[in-house]
């Protein structure tokens, strides 16, 4: 992803064929709070993004930063506040179902 970035570097023609010929699923983020940039802010971020949208597909990488000691304070604070975590897509998220695309693929395509 580049630093969360979306962008014609994310798929290939080749990967879509495969989606298809294999009826996969695709679901794209719409949350990176930087965990690997700053391993003791992100949840702050994170919690952040989840306000500001009614879905939230949060991204974290269990890089040997550190950044992953704050996880389990992170969900038990999620479910404090009464946040379920769920894996239930937002369709805006989902980008290509059962091997079929959801949406037009060029911009997120190399060589499109």
């Amino acid at each position: 992803g580049r630093g969360g970035r979306l962008g014609p570097h994310v798929l290939s023609s080749a990967s879509l064929a495969v989606f298809e010929a294999h009826r996969y699923s695709v679901l794209l983020w719409n949350s990176v709070p930087r965990d690997w940039i700053d391993v003791d802010a992100w949840p702050s971020v994170a919690r952040s993004h989840i306000a500001a949208q009614q879905h939230t597909v949060l991204v974290l990488h269990d890089l040997p930063t550190g950044a992953m000691a704050h996880l389990p304070a992170f969900l038990d604070d999620l479910q404090s506040d009464g946040i379920d975590i769920t894996f239930d897509p937002p369709d805006t998220c989902v980008i290509v179902s059962d091997g079929v695309p959801t949406r037009d693929l060029a911009p997120l395509t190399a060589g499109s």
